[in-house]
């Protein structure tokens, strides 16, 4: 593996940031032939040095200095000779007095000019500062994936979370439990909000006391219960009451005098919001934290507007069919939205690394190196297939809304076909071991092949991503009377035909949580696996319904860190 592609596969193996950005400062100067390469970038409107290749210690940079003037400037610069220019008596790394160019290439991110990845460099009669400057870009946009990837995925799994969190509220507005959703939206609101506890009061008239609606499943949590706090006189708690009183929000640094049993415990932060529509109050939210600089500003609102929501979910339990509609069209909204953002991201990485892997093949074939060019074209086209699949996903979903999906039916042996695609994905990685087994030696039926290659690829190709390095992938054809009964809480869709064959494919990895089974073949969603795994978050939801229009069904199993079985099967109708 060259030096490019090491950070390319840093970055999509999630590796750590100041791992990334030293990884890049190095191998730059491996490929580059630098003297002496480093990065530097803007935090709390600051300039720091991040990384470099001379143990320097992280530092602040003087804000008159080149290196943020040239930032200043957004775009790259290669200064030649740099002892003969004013700027550089403001270079704050000159350590190499005997160099005669200093490179320097941005680091955008959303837009921004974030900081540099620069460098000193000798010039070279085989490449010219402005061909070495042409791939130093490249390098830094590979540092703003980086930084992209973290914050993206931080902002991806809240709005995951938070998605989440509206669904549990609209099984309110469907009548539901309340007491379970009730405990599971206490749940969410501690893991969203980064709370050690999360509560919601409510008055009881008959007893004068605030009862608990919901309690979150944590420690802190469980000394609640034993100190007896799950229910509390009305007047006996200042803070409480106020909220609940006023409506008006608190957030504050817990004292003894103010809740002396949190404090107590080692509460040090609350959140306390109203719950209520637009004419009444009808509880509280409470959110507690063990540290002393937990809640911002964004917790504040966050809970503030989850108040109103849980407010009118609960004033509202028999609301008509097409206010639940509504809420079902917003969750969808915050879906697109999630998935817009995740495939953009997932085509720049594709993209960075064409542009990377093409810059560095054409400058070692202008050297005489020709040893690269077979794994360069073999990047190339793995990520080009990467960003073609998520462009066809797109497409096909296009196709299903608009009622043009159309299937290509011919006769198939089934059992060939799963064999196929069973040995093509032992081509895709050598790290797992793909078994296969049928209890029929051929299937004759009419279906469209190519789909059918398309569903078996995604759920193949799924297993592959989510599970670890040297687990097995298990495929199964059997008959439809030896296959599990699908759940309800986890089948794509009904069909009133008899299905006669099924399909599994079987992994070992990470699992998918109880509460995301429902969810998992509607579109746009991604589940907390995809925090780990890129995609477009549309394969199942594909797959799913290209077993509909076969008559045929989708299902999975799954328990969370104890592997995933998806299920497919095709209706006794279709045989022929």
């Amino acid at each position: 593996m060259n030096e490019f592609d090491s950070v390319v596969e840093a970055i999509e193996a999630g590796w750590e940031l100041d791992d990334i950005l030293q990884l890049i400062v190095t191998n730059s100067q491996v490929l580059l032939d630098l003297q002496h390469g480093y990065i530097v970038l803007y935090e709390a409107e600051q300039l720091w040095l991040k990384a470099n290749t001379s143990n320097l210690p992280t530092r602040v940079l003087a804000p008159t200095s080149a290196e943020a003037r040239v930032i200043a400037m957004g775009r790259a610069v290669a200064l030649e000779p740099i002892q003969a220019l004013p700027l550089w008596r403001t270079l704050e790394f000159a350590l190499k007095p005997d160099a005669r160019s200093w490179l320097s290439a941005p680091i955008r991110l959303n837009g921004h000019t974030v900081g540099a990845l620069a460098a000193f460099a000798e010039p070279s009669d085989n490449e010219p500062l402005r061909e070495a400057l042409r791939f130093m870009t490249v390098l830094a946009d590979l540092a703003a994936l980086a930084l992209e990837r973290g914050q993206f995925w931080l902002r991806h799994q809240r709005r995951s979370q938070f998605i989440a969190l509206l669904r549990t509220i609209s099984g309110i507005i469907q009548q539901q439990s309340l007491g379970d959703l009730a405990h599971t939206i206490a749940q969410q609101l501690c893991e969203i909000g980064n709370a050690d506890l999360a509560l919601m009061y409510i008055p009881s008239p008959e007893t004068e006391e605030f009862v608990t609606l919901g309690l979150s499943d944590t420690p802190l949590a469980l000394q609640i219960r034993e100190l007896g706090l799950d229910h509390i006189p009305l007047a006996s708690n200042a803070l409480l009451h106020e909220c609940y009183q006023t409506g008006q929000a608190q957030r504050l640094a817990l004292t003894n005098e103010q809740w002396p049993e949190l404090a107590q415990l080692g509460v040090q932060q609350l959140l306390i919001v109203p719950i209520h529509d637009t004419h009444e109050r009808l509880g509280v939210i409470v959110l507690a934290s063990l540290q002393d600089t937990r809640f911002d500003d964004d917790a504040l609102n966050f809970l503030n507007f989850i108040g109103v929501r849980l407010g009118y979910a609960l004033k509202n339990e028999n609301l008509l069919e097409e206010v639940v509609q509504a809420e079902r069209r917003r969750i969808n909204e915050d879906e697109r939205s999630n998935f817009i953002a995740s495939v953009a991201h997932d085509l720049k990485n594709a993209l960075t690394t064409v542009i990377g892997t093409t810059q560095l093949g054409m400058r070692k074939l202008r050297r005489g190196d020709q040893s690269y060019s077979e794994k360069a074209f073999s990047t190339i086209a793995t990520k080009s297939q990467q960003a073609l699949q998520l462009i066809e996903d797109m497409v096909d979903v296009s196709r299903l809304e608009q009622g043009t999906f159309r299937l290509f039916i011919q006769s198939i042996d089934l059992v060939q076909l799963v064999a196929d695609e069973a040995e093509a994905a032992r081509g895709l990685s050598q790290r797992h071991t793909i078994q296969l087994s049928s209890s029929l030696e051929h299937y004759e039926l009419a279906a469209d092949q190519q789909r059918l290659r398309q569903v078996l690829a995604n759920l193949l190709i799924n297993a592959i991503r989510y599970s670890p390095d040297g687990g097995t992938i298990s495929v199964r054809i059997m008959d439809a009377d030896h296959a599990p009964a699908p759940s309800n809480a986890s089948i794509s869709s009904e069909s009133e035909l008899e299905q006669a064959v099924v399909i599994s494919v079987s992994d070992q990895g990470i699992g998918i949580p109880e509460h995301e089974l429902p969810y998992i073949f509607e579109r746009f969603y991604r589940g907390q696996g995809s925090t780990v795994a890129s995609g477009s978050g549309l394969g199942l939801y594909i797959s799913a319904a290209i077993m509909a229009q076969h008559g045929g069904k989708m299902w999975v199993e799954s328990k969370l860190n104890q592997g995933t079985t998806f299920y497919c099967s095709l209706p006794a109708a279709r045989v022929q």
